[in-house]
């Protein structure tokens, strides 16, 4: 056998359901050497991480010169470059880093009063500012040579990278999304393949990072001057929301986990498990079993063995693993793959599922999960090998030809779960109803943007679990995942998976910046850079057994025009082949005089203010709409709300939450009855008044009896 690469797995998840059928989901693979460190995972506290450096672009060279210099071997870096460089974290944006590098100061906190004003906003400073280097070097281990490979699961905006002094593109089958060697968008991943290289070498990786083409202005409106939506798969509120001020670089750099990879010739990409024929009441279902290869051998045709197996996964009740033994192999399949060749599919037989442990969202049972593993192994084809690719399971002469082979090409374990989700438009309510194993499902939930401005913790697994658990504490089954905001990292996934917690996950458009409000219903301008990222998430996704559903983004109408017909079709084709039975919705919120629940989810949202108490018992308190023309109260016949994805927050941070981003003095500095001589630092944090009002004022006064100040009703308070 000829020498191959050894490794086990880094732990993912995986899973999905939805309109009846469920899929179960082996995602992307993370290999480990057993040996030393053939993997260096920059997030990942356990493994052993590259060392990066930030290293400013000089305006002396060329940008390629740069990158040659920074990524070669033999080759020392010009003062003017040297001199500019600091240690970096990655995942970590360039903002991010700056700010942990002491440039603003050392005790700078962009969240304390108003610092974040003090540092000039890439509108003003231009793009060149943000211009960044992040280099990296490797070793690798000295007892096997092995193929080595760049992961970017994401970047902001586009990127650019050399290796050993050489520029390099991006695989063409990673992701499988249109022109894929065009590394744009944020919410992407990209795989660079850097070669076969030999036991001991040592090696050097640069990636600059570009900000965003069109980053706009941050003018305190909803994503600024709406520019920023122009660029398409991006976080529009890192343009400045009404809850948030703009981020100054817009997030721009390596935000999300790297990787880099060393495997044997051949490699798994995205497999999918897929349960079909569930039966909730018999507890049984149909597995289909599938993976994609890569050969990076291109000199050689390699012959390649596939083994699977999967087993119930054990969980503490904090969501954590108790089980760490490897998954035996229970299912073998064989294939040839050409030198070279990308995307090869490679199936299972139907495999069935007795006695199945069933996923729930927390609130009705027990979120179970499964452990699935798959190795692959192989090795040059000889001339007389009869390898064409058939399946034969369980196969004593496949399974014998696997156990020769000592090392290892790639393996991958990762967690599934087995559900069925059902999705109805419910007469009775006038809206969507989702049915989980049979069961009707009451959905109370919560909106997530993201867990930091910054991004700081995107790749944090126990972040996530931590601050879904909290969702969990309270008694929420489902996370709103805004279009507004960003597409959650698998680790947020993970903890949801491992929680029972579903997700609603919205794409990248909103009504405020795409034509509806504000902005124009032809952008994004790069439609094929935006479905790329689709597809690739859907991608990333389908393992998820809580993902529930996809919007195609937020409060955008009307759905005739927003999202454009033409992307909207491209979605929804993208959705068909990559996770064909996901269930997908066009809008968050249309409107009451043309609502279809088949295509949004409520004809309205809100509403924002606070409210006296008693609008609390009413239908629909507090929302305001056009009938049979005049603006009335939302309680007339048939003003149905049977979904509604977002409300406003009537509560109030406790005076020592204050006092981690304002000073005591401002803290203390209370605004006064009626909510007159606010603060400037409480407008900079974006305060909202303590008097009710209602959503169309102008239109229709609130009632008297419910204009109440909420806290000077009780009098002034004592110690302000």
């Amino acid at each position: 056998m000829p020498r191959a690469w050894r490794g086990v797995v880094a732990r993912s998840t995986a899973m999905l359901a939805i309109c009846g059928i469920a899929f179960l989901v082996c995602p992307a693979v993370h290999a480990r050497s057993e040996k030393s460190s053939l993997v260096h995972d920059a997030a990942v506290p356990d493994a052993v991480d590259l060392k990066w450096r930030l290293c400013k672009v000089s305006s002396e060279m060329s940008e390629n010169e740069q990158g040659v210099m920074h990524s070669s071997v033999d080759q020392q870096l010009p003062k003017h470059l040297g001199a500019n460089c600091f240690r970096a974290v990655v995942p970590g944006t360039i903002f991010a880093n700056l700010v942990r590098h002491g440039t603003y100061g050392d005790d700078f906190d962009p969240y304390f009063e108003t610092n974040l004003a003090s540092v000039p906003d890439i509108n003003t400073t231009g793009p060149e500012e943000w211009l960044y280097f992040y280099k990296t070097t490797f070793e690798v281990d000295e007892s096997v040579d092995a193929h080595a490979l760049l992961e970017l699961r994401s970047v902001n905006y586009d990127a650019a990278v050399w290796f050993d002094g050489q520029r390099v593109v991006p695989s063409a089958a990673f992701p499988a999304a249109p022109n894929p060697s065009d590394v744009e968008g944020m919410f992407r991943r990209f795989q660079f393949p850097l070669g076969l290289q030999t036991a001991g070498s040592k090696h050097k990786i640069a990636v600059l990072a570009h900000p965003p083409p069109n980053p706009g202005s941050c003018n305190g409106g909803q994503g600024g001057s709406h520019d920023l939506a122009k660029d398409g798969p991006i976080s529009q509120f890192a343009a400045g929301w009404d809850w948030i001020q703009g981020t100054p670089d817009r997030n721009t750099g390596l935000w999300d986990k790297v990787t880099l990879r060393l495997t044997g010739a051949v490699q798994l990409q995205d497999p999918f498990v897929r349960a079909v024929d569930i039966d909730t009441d018999a507890r049984t279902a149909t597995l289909q079993v599938s993976t994609s290869v890569n050969n990076r051998d291109d000199a050689e045709e390699r012959c390649a063995i596939v083994g699977m197996g999967f087993e119930p996964a054990e969980q503490d009740s904090a969501g954590g693993d108790q089980d760490g033994g490897d998954v035996d192999l229970q299912y073998f399949t064989s294939v040839r793959v050409e030198a070279g060749a990308t995307g090869v599919d490679v199936e299972f037989p139907d495999i069935a599922l007795e006695d199945a442990q069933l996923w729930y969202p927390h609130t009705h049972g027990t979120p179970a999960l499964y452990r699935c593993r798959i190795v692959v192994v192989s090795e040059v084809c000889q001339q007389s090998e009869q390898q064409q690719g058939s399946l034969r399971v369980d196969g004593e002469e496949l399974r014998t030809s696997f156990g020769e082979f000592e090392d290892v090409d790639d393996e991958a374990e990762v967690h599934f779960g087995v559900r069925k989700i059902e999705p109805i438009v419910n007469t009775t309510l006038g809206g969507l109803q989702f049915n989980v194993n049979g069961q009707p499902t009451f959905l109370n939930g919560g909106n997530w943007i993201a867990t930091d401005q910054l991004m700081r913790f995107a790749a944090d697994p126990q972040r996530a679990l931590a601050e879904v658990g909290l969702h969990r504490a309270m008694g929420l089954n489902l996370i709103r995942v805004w279009g507004g905001g960003i597409t959650e990292r698998p680790e947020f996934f993970d903890a949801c998976d491992k929680l029972g917690v579903f997700v609603f996950q919205e794409f990248w458009m909103t009504g405020d910046n795409n034509g509806r409000w504000a902005g124009s219903y032809d952008w994004p301008l790069n439609y094929t850079t935006y479905i790329g990222a689709v597809r690739d998430t859907m991608l990333m996704h389908r393992n998820h057994p809580s993902l529930l559903f996809y919007d195609a983004g937020n409060e955008l109408y009307p759905t005739s025009k927003s999202p454009p017909p033409q992307l909207l079709a491209s979605m929804q084709d993208q959705l068909a082949e990559v996770s064909p039975d996901t269930f997908f919705i066009v809008s968050s919120m249309t409107n009451s005089t043309d609502f279809n629940p088949s295509r949004s989810l409520a004809p309205r949202d809100g509403p924002y203010t606070i409210m006296a108490e008693e609008q609390f018992y009413e239908r629909n308190p507090n929302l305001w709409d056009w009938h049979d023309g005049s603006v009335v109260r939302f309680d007339y016949p048939g003003a149905d709300m049977p979904f509604q994805p977002e409300i406003g927050s009537v509560s109030h941070p406790v005076w020592r939450s204050l006092l981690n981003f304002m000073t005591a003095d401002s803290a203390a500095s209370f605004p006064g009855p009626g909510d007159t001589n606010v603060h400037p630092t409480w407008t900079y944090h974006k305060f909202i008044g303590f008097t009710p009002k209602n959503e169309t004022p102008a239109a229709t006064p609130v009632p008297a009896r419910l204009v109440t100040d909420h806290i000077y009703q009780y009098g002034a308070p004592a110690n302000t």
